[in-house]
């Protein structure tokens, strides 16, 4: 273990550890906008190309350092003394602030990102309202291509976390940093839109924007601040994602991956974005029995006692093998675990079988 300060309070942490991970022992918070919150990605930094992202926004003011040092990377050390909130490093941060809004649209209240923007958090946080210069840069159409999200890559900041998180977490390496002059540019990797890539509709790259570059093809109107959070597991499969879904007025109008010992922090195309189903206003709240040709809703009890006594009735009719169950994808291991023994041990049938298969 090692001993340092940070802002004058004393906190000790294991060797290998970062002044990031030091200051959130203290729960002294440091901006960050290229570090993975989950840490399952190594703070990387390239300054030449901007290819992990290269923003400083976490640096801090080291004792006995000529410069400021990145908490995001730079391991403690024994008996540092850090600063992470003096003039020197709040002159910085506004500096990384006023180099990304040079070349970022400032229409806040028109994108869909107001209230859960970090880029408009931190400016708020640090002052800073309108940029001090300005930086050449192309403009670049929305791709909307993509079934499920679109890119409006002129509010970028280019943090790199799309482009890492698509290689190193997914595989896929649907997305590149490409430089143009002083400006790095997020690009679609091996096409000209997103259609043209190896892209699978995850939307993790769009889970980790901390701007509005990368954003759902939702049909919900909201705003931050109007939801509330629901953290659920995922209805599709019985790996059991865990979700963060954001509900307004009782509808589930976005989902987030959750950081779950099964999925952390990541989802697929039909966690991420295949939920409308549960608002559908034909969706089966209640068991249905049909009576007298027509399906009418039941109690769960009275619905029980029917299936127990059909099961029963043809057992003792034709015998325990006259009888098949056909279990789900989208229900936990747990619950085809008890199915299938419930079946063989129970009704004394090895007809089992199970929609994953296909």
């Amino acid at each position: 273990m090692i001993t340092l300060k940070i802002n004058n309070r004393v906190v000790e942490v294991e060797e290998g550890s970062t002044i990031l991970q030091a200051a959130k022992k203290l729960g002294i918070f440091i901006p960050t906008f290229c570090f993975d919150d989950l840490e399952r990605m190594p703070a990387k930094h390239c300054s030449n190309c901007n290819e992990y992202g290269d923003c400083k926004m976490c640096s801090c003011e080291v004792e006995g350092e000529v410069s400021l040092l990145t908490a995001c990377n730079t391991p403690a050390k024994e008996g540092m003394v850090v600063w992470t909130e003096s003039p020197e490093v709040k002159k910085a941060r506004v500096s990384v602030l006023n180099r990304m809004i040079a070349t970022h649209p400032l229409d806040c209240v028109n994108c869909k990102k107001l209230g859960a923007c970090k880029l408009q958090k931190y400016c708020e946080m640090y002052g800073v309202k309108d940029p001090q210069y300005v930086i050449p840069y192309e403009h670049r159409e929305k791709d909307m291509s993509n079934r499920f999200y679109f890119q409006e890559m002129d509010k970028c900041i280019r943090c790199g976390k799309c482009v890492r998180t698509c290689r190193e977490l997914v595989g896929v390496n649907a997305l590149a940093m490409a430089q143009k002059g002083n400006v790095a540019y997020v690009i679609p990797n091996g096409g000209e839109t997103m259609a043209e890539t190896a892209c699978v509709s995850c939307g993790n790259c769009v889970s980790v924007c901390p701007v509005g570059a990368l954003m759902p093809k939702s049909q919900n109107d909201f705003r931050e601040w109007e939801t509330k959070k629901v953290q659920t597991t995922c209805a599709y499969c019985g790996v059991g994602c865990q979700i963060e879904f954001s509900v307004k007025d009782g509808i589930l109008v976005d989902a987030k991956p959750a950081n779950g010992p099964s999925n952390q922090g990541l989802l697929c195309v039909k966690g991420k974005f295949a939920y409308d189903f549960i608002n559908h206003k034909d969706r089966l709240k209640y068991p249905m029995i049909r009576k007298n040709g027509k399906l009418v809703e039941s109690s769960w009890d009275e619905a029980l006692d029917l299936v127990a006594g059909k099961i029963l009735e043809i057992k003792d009719t034709y015998g325990p093998d006259a009888i098949a169950g056909f279990s789900s994808a989208r229900t936990v291991n747990e619950d085809n675990y008890l199915f299938q023994k419930f079946l063989r041990a129970g009704v004394g049938t090895n007809n089992v079988d199970h929609c994953a298969r296909l």
